[in-house]
């Protein structure tokens, strides 16, 4: 993915703009304290186990007025307990260890990795993140949820979980 956006970016206008594309730990982000300009997440929050230490780093990184943009999949709504989804091979009903996982970075097994919009905007707020807007721009699509389920259970799974835009300007 960074290949690509290096590709990408080589063909603008270098006087334009200076841009750099370096994959890192999201953890624990090797620069200095307030010296990008923006942070791009493309689908890796999900991923993160700890949310909070990320959405920390993140702003530790970024300049004042600096912004954070990502583009996730979050949910809209609860998703009911027991309610299972794919996440590449892995069914969290199937697998208790991805359940214990998520009881560790949310409090409920209900979400997995996924985190509520709402419960986001919590976060980068409280991280010190100002003007934070979340927008939908798809559904979760229907081969992401199991086929093996009812089909109610399956149209209610797709229905609580979206992928989103999301920008907020740190403070």
């Amino acid at each position: 993915m960074v290949s690509l956006a290096r590709s990408n970016a080589a063909s603008l206008d270098e006087s334009a703009v200076a841009i750099s594309f370096e994959p890192a730990d999201f953890e624990s982000i090797l620069h200095e304290d307030g010296s990008l300009d923006v942070v791009i997440s493309n689908c890796a929050l999900f991923y993160a186990p700890n949310k909070q230490r990320v959405l920390a780093e993140v702003t530790r990184v970024l300049k004042p007025g600096g912004r954070f943009v990502a583009c996730d999949q979050l949910l809209k709504q609860e998703i009911p307990m027991g309610m299972s989804f794919k996440d590449g091979l892995r069914n969290v009903a199937a697998h208790p260890e991805y359940v214990a996982k998520a009881v560790k970075s949310f409090g409920s097994a209900s979400r997995s990795k996924y985190v509520l919009v709402g419960d986001l905007k919590r976060m980068l707020s409280a991280a010190g993140f100002c003007k934070v807007s979340a927008t939908e721009k798809r559904a979760l699509p229907r081969r992401d949820v199991d086929s093996d389920k009812p089909k109610e259970e399956s149209e209610q799974f797709g229905k609580s979980v979206g992928f989103f835009d999301v920008v907020a300007l740190k403070g």
